[in-house]
C-alpha cells in the first residue's frame, strides 16, 4: 500500500469507529443528560430565595444530612412564603433613600437685594448718628446690606438636595424580616439551630 491509502484507510477508521466506541459515546452522552437535568431540578427545587435563607446562620442539630438540609430549607421557604405572602425571591429590593432636588426661595428679581440696601442704610443710620455723620453712615449700611441680601438671596435660591428613607424599602424590609422570622420558626420546629 502506498502512503496515499494508508491515510484514507485512517480517516475511514476515525470517522467510522467500531461497534465499541458507538456504545461508550452513547453512554457518555446519557451521563451528560442525567447531571444536566440533575442540576436544573436542582435549581427549579431551590429557587434563589435559598439564598435569603443564607442570611440565617443554621446548624443541624440533629445531624441531618446535606441533602436533607437542602429538602428542608426549601420546604422552610415554601412555608414562610404562605404565611408571609412575601416571597424573596420574587421581589427587587427597592432603593433604601430617596434623593431629591428642590428650589428654593425667591425667583430673580424678588427684591432681596433692595430689601437687604434698605435694612442696611437703616442699620448704618442710626450707627452714624452715632458716630457724627448718619449720612455716611446711612451709604455704608445700605451698601453692606446690598452685599448681605444678595448672598442671602444666593443661598435661599440655591438648589438643595435632600435625601430621606424610601417609604417602599421600609415596607419591603418589614415584609423581609417577617419572612426570615417565619423561616426561623420553621427551621427551628425541623430540629435545627438557627441565628
Amino acid at each position: 500500500m502506498s502512503g496515499n491509502e494508508n491515510q484514507i484507510l485512517a480517516d475511514t477508521a476515525s470517522t467510522n469507529p467500531g461497534p465499541g466506541s458507538a456504545s461508550m459515546a452513547g453512554a457518555a452522552r446519557r451521563r451528560s443528560l442525567q447531571v444536566g437535568t440533575a442540576f436544573f431540578a436542582v435549581l427549579w427545587l431551590c429557587p434563589p430565595a435559598i439564598a435569603q435563607t443564607n442570611d440565617l446562620m443554621v446548624y443541624p442539630a440533629k445531624g441531618q444530612s446535606a441533602d436533607q438540609q437542602k429538602r428542608d430549607r426549601g420546604d422552610c421557604h415554601l412555608w414562610a412564603v404562605d404565611q408571609t405572602g412575601f416571597d424573596p425571591s420574587k421581589v427587587t429590593p427597592p432603593p433604601s433613600t430617596i434623593t431629591t432636588t428642590t428650589e428654593q426661595g425667591r425667583a430673580a428679581g424678588s427684591g432681596a437685594l433692595a430689601r437687604g440696601a434698605a435694612r442696611g442704610a437703616a442699620v448704618g443710620a442710626v450707627g452714624g448718628a452715632i458716630g457724627g455723620d448718619a449720612g455716611k453712615g446711612a451709604a455704608i449700611g445700605a451698601a453692606t446690606g446690598t452685599l448681605i441680601g444678595g448672598m442671602r438671596h444666593r443661598d435661599a435660591t440655591r438648589p438643595q438636595t435632600i435625601s430621606e428613607t424610601n417609604p417602599a424599602y421600609t415596607d419591603y424590609k418589614a415584609r423581609q424580616d417577617r419572612y426570615l422570622k417565619a423561616t426561623k420558626v420553621c427551621l427551628a420546629a425541623r430540629g435545627y439551630t438557627v441565628e
